[in-house]
C-alpha cells in the first residue's frame, strides 16, 4: 500500500494487485481501544550521519478509559529502551513480544490525562525503511501500513487509535526532512545537522504518522505552496508528471470539503504508469482514509474503495464519462479475476495477514458498491450522502454501517438490504438472460426470462433492460425478486437487441440469448 496520507502519509507507489489466494481462514482479533487512549505524540527522532541509526524520545499524552488501570500496554518493536518517564519519575516496565508493559506507579481513575515519555535507540527491524534511495543516496522513509509504526514509534497500532502528532527530526545538514503537519522550525546545529519540527493538529491513524529524510529534488506550483512533490534528484524532470495534483486538491474540496490538512507533500519512490490515477487515489485518501478512518480493518474498503472511485470521478470530470466507463470496466476485470479465487465478503472479518486485505473487494469492488450507490439514488443524493457521511466522522473513525447511515438520512431510502448483500456478502450476480419476440392476437411481445446462476445467494435488486426495436427503443427496469423471473411486455414492432445495465451501473456478468 502506498503512503502519501497527510503531508506524505501515502508516498505514490506503483500498486500492483497481485491475485492472492488465502486457503486457511480463522478469526482475526484486533487491538482495540479499551483501556487507555492516546490524544498525541510527540516524538523526538535523531538519524546518525549514514541515517542506518536513530535515537528517539516519544512522549505519548492519552486519557484513562478505565478506572483502576495499573499498567500501560503500549505496541513497540525490538529497539532498546532506555528510559520510561512520567515527568521526572522513572515507571517500570517489562518487554514482551510487541509490546512494552509500563507499571503506573498507583491505579488511574477514569478520565486521567497522563504523558509517559519512553526514550529508546537502534535500527528499526520495519515502519522506518533506512536504505539507500534510487540514486544511491542514504534516506529514512515512514512506511507504516498497516501495523508497522510500533517498530519504531511506541503506540496503539490500529486505525481507531487516532492522535495528533509533533515530530522533532535531527538529521545530516545535507539533507531535508519532510513530516506530518506544518513546519514550525528549522534550527541548524553546530554539529552539521539541522532540526525540523512539524506539527500535525488534526488526529491521524498511526499508520499515517511518518517522516522522510533525504537529500531529495523539491518542487511544486507556485501558487499553492502548501503542495510539493519530493522525488530524487534523476527524476527531476518527472516532478512535473504530478501537476494534475492541484486539480485533484480543487475537485475533491469543490465535491466533498475543503482539504483537511495544512500540506500535501507527495514523495516518489517511482513513478507509477497511470500516474494520473495513482495520483488521484493518494489525493483521495485524505478525505477518505486519513480525515475519515476505518474503524476496523474490515471496514478497509471505506478507504480503499472510496480512493479508487474517487480516481475515476477525476477522470469522469476532465477527460469524460467514456473514459470512466472504461476506467471501471478496468476495476471490474480485475475485481472478477480475483473473485473467482477467492470468494469473500468485502467487510471480511477473518483475514489475519492484514496485507492480504490489499485486494480486489477493498479497491475495486468497493469502487463498484459506491457506483452501484450512485446510480440507485442518483447523483445528489449520492453526493449528499457522501458530503454528510464525511462532515459526521471527520477528524474520526467510521464503519460501513456508518456510511450507510449517511446515505439513508440524504436518500429517505432504506440500503440496509444492499449492504447485506453487497459489503457483507460476497460475490455478484451472474445472470442468463434469454430473450424472444411473440406475436399473439395480431400484437407482438417480448418475452424474457432472468436467471441468477451464480454459485452463491441471489441478489434482489432492480434491473434496468434496454429494447431496441426496429421502431425505437425503450428502458424497462425489473425487479428481481428470486433467482429466476420471467416477464412479458408489449412491443411496437419486432426486438432486435436487448442490453442489460445500459448505463453499466450494476458489477454483474451478463449472457444475453436471443431465441
Amino acid at each position: 500500500m502506498s503512503i502519501d496520507r497527510n503531508t506524505i502519509c501515502r508516498f505514490v507507489l506503483v500498486c500492483i494487485l497481485l491475485t492472492i489466494t488465502c486457503n486457511v481462514w480463522s478469526q482475526r482479533v484486533e487491538r482495540t481501544i479499551f483501556d487507555w487512549q492516546p490524544t498525541h505524540y510527540s516524538v523526538a527522532i535523531t538519524l546518525n550521519d549514514s541515517l542506518t541509526e536513530i535515537s528517539a524520545i516519544t512522549n505519548i499524552d492519552l486519557q484513562v478509559l478505565k478506572t483502576g488501570l495499573s499498567r500501560l500496554e503500549v505496541q513497540f518493536g525490538d529497539l532498546s529502551v532506555d528510559s520510561v518517564k512520567s515527568g521526572a519519575t522513572n515507571l517500570s516496565f517489562e518487554r514482551k513480544p510487541g509490546l512494552i508493559v509500563i507499571a503506573l506507579p498507583q491505579p488511574a481513575i477514569k478520565g486521567t490525562k497522563m504523558t509517559v515519555s519512553i526514550s529508546y535507540h537502534g535500527i528499526p527491524k520495519d515502519g522506518l525503511v533506512l536504505a539507500k534511495d534510487k540514486d544511491g543516496i542514504p534516506s529514512a522513509t515512514g512506511d507504516n501500513w498497516p501495523d508497522r509504526v510500533h517498530n519504531w514509534i511506541p503506540s496503539i497500532d490500529h486505525p481507531s487509535a487516532k492522535a495528533s502528532v509533533t515530530f522533532t527530526v535531527t538529521a545530516p545538514e545535507r539533507d531535508q526532512a519532510v513530516a506530518n503537519g506544518r513546519l514550525v522550525s528549522r534550527q541548524a546545529n553546530a554539529d552539521k545537522t539541522v532540526t525540523w519540527t512539524y506539527d500535525e493538529k488534526a488526529p491521524i491513524p498511526p499508520y499515517c504518522m511518518v517522516i522522510a529524510v533525504d537529500n531529495f529534488d523539491v518542487s511544486g506550483p507556485p501558487s499553492r505552496k502548501s503542495l510539493s512533490y519530493l522525488v530524487p534528484h534523476s527524476d527531476h524532470e518527472l516532478a512535473g508528471e504530478f501537476a494534475p495534483s492541484e486539480q485533484m486538491l480543487d475537485y475533491f474540496s469543490e465535491l466533498i470539503a475543503p482539504y483537511p490538512y495544512e500540506k500535501l507533500a507527495t514523495k516518489a519512490f517511482k513513478i507509477p504508469m497511470r500516474v494520473e490515477e495513482t495520483t488521484a487515489h493518494e489525493i483521495a485518501h485524505q478525505w477518505f482514509g486519513d480525515s475519515v478512518t476505518e474503524s476496523t480493518w474490515a471496514d478497509l474498503w471505506l478507504s480503499e474503495g472510496f480512493a479508487t472511485y474517487f480516481a475515476g470521478l477525476f477522470l469522469e470530470r476532465y477527460e469524460g464519462r467514456e473514459i470512466f466507463n472504461e476506467y471501471m470496466r478496468r476495476q471490474k476485470v480485475v475485481y472478477l479475476g480475483y473473485e473467482k479465487q477467492n470468494p469473500s465478503p468485502i467487510h471480511d472479518t477473518q483475514t489475519t495477514d492484514l496485507f492480504r486485505l490489499l485486494n480486489a473487494n477493498n479497491y475495486q469492488k468497493g469502487a463498484w458498491v459506491l457506483h452501484m450507490l450512485r446510480g440507485m439514488l442518483g447523483d445528489e443524493k449520492f453526493f449528499e450522502g457522501l458530503r454528510i457521511y464525511y462532515r459526521d466522522h471527520m477528524n474520526s473513525n467510521a464503519s460501513s454501517d456508518d456510511l450507510r447511515f449517511a446515505l439513508e438520512k440524504a436518500s429517505a431510502r432504506n440500503l440496509k438490504q444492499f449492504f447485506d448483500r453487497w459489503v457483507y456478502g460476497e460475490g455478484h450476480p451472474v445472470f442468463d438472460v434469454v430473450w424472444s419476440t411473440k406475436t399473439e392476437g395480431g400484437r407482438n411481445f417480448l418475452s424474457l426470462e432472468i436467471n441468477q446462476v451464480q454459485h452463491n445467494a441471489q441478489f434482489l435488486i432492480p434491473l434496468a433492460i434496454l429494447v431496441k426495436t426496429d421502431r425505437g427503443e425503450f428502458r424497462k427496469t425489473i425487479d428481481l425478486t428470486g433467482t429466476s423471473v420471467q416477464g412479458k411486455f408489449p412491443l411496437e414492432g419486432k426486438a432486435v437487441e436487448v442490453t442489460v445495465d445500459p448505463d453499466a451501473f450494476l458489477l454483474a456478468e451478463t449472457t444475453v440469448r436471443h431465441l
